[in-house]
């Protein structure tokens, strides 16, 4: 008898269990690929950096400019919200030979193939955002022409603020530069400006401009060549040195041939002249050009 409550037992508890087999549902595929999926990278930037354009094979550069994996992008500027400017712009391809507007400029005026090559590059891949910086110069250039000539510096120096941060006071790198001209903590602090936790004097248009003016001329001073000053102030003046000693050279264009700088301050010349040349070029048209969006 008790075998018998027994089998009952056991066939009933079977019975009970069997349906649960099939209720239990398969995990789709998809949702193991979406779990391990990568997250999106949390330094993506609202705005796009300027990054450097496909290359241009020439004789007078270096053959690769593919950057190593630490390198930055040649445009380093972090564009901040709210940056894009409301219009629509006219930004026509350089109408002229740029060569014939060289003796226009108070800095030296080199036109070769990567210079060429950044010319095509800003008025194509990245005129949306070029055309915002040129927009936005008409505000600074003025008054930072002032300052730099009182400082007894060439005005078209004025451009390496356009590359550097579009104008843009409140431009942020991710090396942590600020301000119109870029600079970093330490080298505002050496050069008069005032950075704390109420205060960053890094953003003041003129008070950076005067700053920028007095460390553009002790780069000057060091390497008498305003090449390889501008060179300086996007790498530091230690870099440069190390660059001339270790190549026995003063001649910017050499030493861009070399692995040592970085692909950015490579191209910090060549995008410095191409940007003049542009701005120039379209100073006279280019406002005129500017349509309110209905």
């Amino acid at each position: 008898m008790h075998k018998i409550c027994w089998v009952g037992m056991i066939l009933l508890l079977s019975l009970t269990g069997l349906p649960h087999l099939d209720l239990l549902p398969e995990r789709p595929s998809t949702a193991l690929a979406s779990d391990e999926g990568e997250n999106p990278s949390l330094t993506d930037q609202s705005e796009p950096e300027l990054s450097s354009p496909p290359e241009a094979s020439t004789e007078n550069c270096e053959p690769s400019f593919a950057p190593l994996a630490t390198e930055e992008p040649a445009m380093k500027t972090d564009l901040t919200a709210g940056d894009e400017l409301n219009g629509d712009f006219k930004l026509e391809k350089l109408p002229v030979d740029p060569r014939k507007q060289a003796q226009e400029f108070d800095i030296p005026i080199v036109i070769n193939a990567r210079v060429e090559h950044f010319i095509q590059y800003f008025q194509t891949t990245a005129r949306k955002i070029f055309v915002n910086w040129l927009a936005r110069s008409e505000r600074y250039i003025p008054f930072m022409r002032n300052l730099l000539r009182e400082s007894g510096l060439p005005e078209d120096l004025v451009y390496m603020a356009l590359i550097e941060s579009g104008f843009n006071p409140y431009a942020y790198s991710r090396m942590k530069a600020s301000g119109p001209w870029q600079f970093i903590y330490f080298t505002g602090k050496k050069y008069g400006l005032n950075v704390s936790w109420w205060v960053d004097e890094r953003r003041d248009p003129e008070k950076s401009t005067i700053a920028a003016a007095k460390y553009l001329k002790d780069l000057y001073d060091l390497f008498e060549c305003w090449y390889l000053a501008a060179a300086g102030y996007n790498a530091g003046e230690g870099k440069i040195i190390n660059a001339m000693k270790r190549y026995r050279t003063e001649d910017f264009w050499e030493l861009t041939k070399y692995r040592y700088l970085k692909r950015e301050t490579k191209d910090y010349v060549p995008q410095m002249i191409a940007a003049a040349l542009i701005a120039k070029n379209m100073k006279s048209g280019f406002l005129s050009e500017r349509r309110t969006c209905s």
